[in-house]
C-alpha cells in the first residue's frame, strides 16, 4: 500500500500460519473469523461495565478495515453493527485508506459502518510513516470525520522527520514508534531525533502522545544502539524524554 508496509507483521504472521490466516496478497481470498471470535467484544463490554472503566479494542489488527474489497462488505457490516451496540468500548480503527471512508458515507442506509466515524466511542486513525503520507492522508481523514473529535495518527514506522504542526489542532492522539525486523526483512532506521521532534510537537500542541517502541534499528547521534529487546520495546533502555505513554482523557473517563 505504501512504504510503511515493507516489513508488515501481518504478512509475516500469515506466512507462518496460512492454514488459519490465509495467503497474503492483494488478490487472495480474505479470511473471516468465526462467529465465536466475533462475539468476544460483548463479554469485554460487560466486564467494562461491571468494573466501571473503559476498554480499548484495536479493530482488525490483521487487516485494513476500510480496504475497498467486495469480500469485506458483509463482514464489515456485521462488525460495524457490533461496534455501534457496544459504546462501553473504545474502538480503534486504523487505515491507510481514508478516501474509502468517504465513499461509504454516501450509502449509510445500506451500509451501517458508514456511521462509525460519528460514533463517540470510535477512534478513526491513519498511518503516516512519512511527510508525504501525512500530507496526503491527514486532510482526507479530517474531511471524512468532520466534526468528530476522535482522530488519531499512527506514526509507525517513523521513517523520516515529520512536521505535523498544521494538523495537530484537529488530532486527539498520536502513537509513534520504530520498525521491527520481520521475516528476514531488516528494519529501517528509527532516529531518536525524529521521535523527539514528534513528541515535542505533540507536547507543544497539547496532544497526548504514546511512544510505542524503538524498533529493531534505533539511531542516536547517527550511531546504532545495541538493545537487549530486539523490538526496542523495553522502556528501561530508553532515554527519559522518550518514556511517554499518554492517552486521551476520553479513553480514561467512565462512562
Amino acid at each position: 500500500m505504501s512504504e510503511g508496509c515493507r516489513a508488515c507483521y501481518a504478512r509475516e504472521f500469515a506466512r507462518r500460519n496460512p492454514e488459519v490466516l490465509g495467503v497474503w496478497g492483494k488478490d487472495e481470498p480474505r479470511v473471516i473469523a468465526s462467529q465465536r471470535y466475533l462475539d468476544q467484544p460483548f463479554a469485554w463490554a460487560r466486564k467494562a461495565v461491571r468494573e466501571k472503566r473503559r476498554e480499548r479494542v484495536f479493530l482488525g489488527s490483521m487487516m485494513d478495515f476500510w480496504e475497498d474489497n467486495p469480500q469485506l462488505v458483509d463482514i464489515r457490516g456485521r462488525v460495524g453493527t457490533t461496534v455501534q451496540q457496544l459504546p462501553s468500548l473504545d474502538w480503534l480503527i486504523l487505515t491507510k485508506r481514508p478516501e474509502t471512508i468517504r465513499v461509504w458515507q454516501t450509502m449509510p442506509r445500506i451500509y451501517p459502518p458508514a456511521f462509525l466515524h460519528s460514533c463517540r466511542h470510535v477512534w478513526t486513525g491513519i498511518t503516516v510513516e512519512s511527510q508525504r503520507r501525512a500530507d496526503e492522508r491527514i486532510p482526507l481523514l479530517l474531511e471524512a470525520t468532520k466534526g468528530h473529535p476522535r482522530r488519531w495518527l499512527s506514526i509507525e514506522p517513523l521513517l523520516e522527520p515529520i512536521e505535523l504542526g498544521p494538523f495537530l489542532p484537529d488530532i486527539q492522539w498520536v502513537i509513534v514508534g520504530g520498525e521491527s525486523s520481520q521475516g528476514g526483512r531488516q528494519a529501517r532506521h528509527f532516529d531518536l531525533e525524529w521521535c523527539e521532534e514528534v513528541v515535542g510537537q505533540c507536547k507543544g500542541a497539547g496532544v497526548p502522545v504514546f511512544v510505542k517502541q524503538m524498533g529493531s534499528r534505533p539511531l542516536a547521534g547517527g550511531l546504532g544502539l545495541k538493545l537487549k529487546c530486539r523490538h526496542g520495546g523495553d522502556m528501561g533502555e530508553w532515554p527519559d524524554w522518550m518514556r511517554v505513554r499518554e492517552f486521551p482523557e476520553a479513553m480514561l473517563r467512565y462512562p
